[in-house]
């Protein structure tokens, strides 16, 4: 039986992931022996500047693009896609060219002000770096959107496999610096950029711009851009924040946060292979199925997300000493709120997709507005007292808060009638779980690591023992994985 497409990308898309986060721990460890730990966070903060420059200049296209591209291919409507595609591509460099002139004037005013080349140096491989980012990141939804395994996996994979050839090259030559660092970032993502680019011009062609769906996309992309700004303003604001009190400490963050992102597989499938499906049953009108892929998948999700966080947590020492030195070690005070912010965050995006079907986004912007401001002040309060911890609680609550606003009114844009019972039977034994893992550890005595996988045990147990996953479910994981086509699921 020849694989479906979704079904493919999807295996795909988790050896892609599992590669390049070997990829990225090898790095991580090059990085941290060789460089101090302020060299390193130079370059990271490099970093989010670049991603931050290209999240302001896509405009939202993530979301508008995916969304109207799975309309249209779904339709067969192959003019409207090549509009879509070009003038996507035409409003984003656009925009991205206004950005880069204001960017230039800075580097001219900071190079009057500090008489430091270095400082203009830096710039311009920051703009540079902005261009290549913001054209990779539309082929990226291009890809996804469209189940392309082969260009998914070079867009996302080999940028890291290239990164880290290049640092290794330069360590046997016996320099690394923050600077090269950069560059050898700039070189890799632009080699795999260019033929992919020429690849889509060649199968599917541009055709000139279109202001109607220049306005479609814009009016649905536009609030969820300026909270999406919002949120990233905040978030690179508390961390260059964090660096102001304890600059040593960003790169140990960072080490953390990667340990966290351990579990970022399930993020990147709900983004790239569960959205695009949500979307293909709504345009279908198969709400039946709809509602029964969003409640398993859900569940499913919840269930092993806490059974992860818990196997994470407990071996977050061994991997950061892996992924770097012993003076990371402090990392693994965050880890837990790290992990469970970014599993909040997954099953935010799992849930409230409302917004996304029904193409308003007004509302969701709305709740997201709200809630940042009070994640600044609490961050504010917190960082100065508790450093990198303040900034990792900070987060967790923030995303908690979200995770319920936008729940309610994703509900209220289109309904999903839940299974109440499995949630509240996961819910209440994932407190005990880890107050029996607070217990054994500080009360008891067990070694941190053996604790946590005591509760892991008994977690595991429990799921059996409530009858959380059943038949069905598993029934469901062996259609998903293993036979039929993934966007044909039946009703059981």
């Amino acid at each position: 039986m020849k694989m479906s497409k979704p079904r493919k990308f999807l295996y795909i898309l988790v050896v892609g992931f599992v590669l390049v986060k070997l990829s990225n721990m090898t790095f991580n460890k090059i990085v941290t022996v060789v460089l101090p730990q302020t060299e390193f966070s130079i370059y990271l903060i490099v970093i989010n500047s670049v991603a931050m420059i290209t999240g302001i200049s896509a405009l939202g296209m993530s979301t508008s693009l995916m969304r109207y591209l799975v309309r249209f291919d779904s339709r067969n409507a192959k003019k409207e896609a090549k509009k879509l595609l070009s003038t996507t591509l035409i409003y984003t460099n656009a925009f991205q060219t206004i950005i880069l002139c204001f960017l230039f004037i800075g580097a001219h005013i900071g190079l009057v002000l500090f008489q430091d080349s270095n400082y203009i140096y830096l710039l311009i491989l920051i703009v540079v770096s902005s261009n290549i980012q913001l054209i990779i990141a539309f082929l990226i939804v291009v890809a996804y959107s469209r189940f392309d395994s082969i260009g998914f996996f070079c867009l996302t994979a080999c940028p890291s496999f290239l990164l880290l050839g290049f640092t290794a090259f330069q360590v046997l030559e016996g320099s690394l610096g923050s600077f090269f660092l950069i560059f050898a970032n700039i070189t890799a993502n632009g080699l795999i950029m260019l033929p992919f680019l020429f690849r889509l011009l060649k199968t599917t062609g541009f055709s000139g711009f279109s202001f109607t769906l220049f306005k479609d996309s814009l009016k649905f992309a536009g609030p969820l851009v300026i909270t999406g700004q919002l949120e990233t303003f905040s978030q690179f604001f508390l961390l260059t924040f964090l660096y102001y009190y304890y600059p040593e400490e960003v790169a140990v963050y960072i080490i953390g946060l990667s340990i966290a992102n351990l579990i970022q597989l399930i993020q990147q499938v709900i983004s790239t292979t569960y959205s695009p499906l949500v979307i293909k049953y709504y345009e279908g009108g198969r709400y039946k199925y709809l509602n029964y892929f969003v409640n398993q998948t859900s569940k499913i999700y919840i269930t092993f997300a806490i059974l992860l966080l818990l196997v994470i947590y407990a071996f977050s020492p061994f991997l950061i000493v892996l992924l770097s030195t012993k003076e990371y070690l402090l990392g693994t005070i965050i880890v837990l709120f790290l992990s469970a912010t970014n599993l909040i965050q997954t099953g935010r995006r799992m849930t409230s997709f409302g917004y996304l079907i029904t193409a308003k986004s007004n509302q969701i912007a709305l709740v997201r507005v709200i809630t940042v401001i009070p994640k600044i002040i609490i961050g504010l309060i917190l960082i100065p007292e508790m450093g990198m911890v303040g900034l990792a609680i900070t987060l967790f609550f923030y995303h908690v808060t979200l995770l319920f606003g936008e729940f309610l009114v994703s509900q209220n844009l289109y309904k999903i009638e839940y299974q109440k019972s499995p949630f509240v039977r996961i819910i209440f034994l994932a407190i005990i779980t880890f107050s029996l893992a607070f217990f054994l550890y500080n009360s008891v005595r067990i070694h941190f690591e053996l604790s946590l996988l005591l509760s892991a045990i008994f977690y595991t147990g429990g799921i059996l023992l409530l009858k959380v996953i059943t038949a069905q479910d598993y029934n469901f994981i062996k259609f998903v994985f293993f036979k039929g086509k993934l966007n044909h699921l039946e009703l059981e």
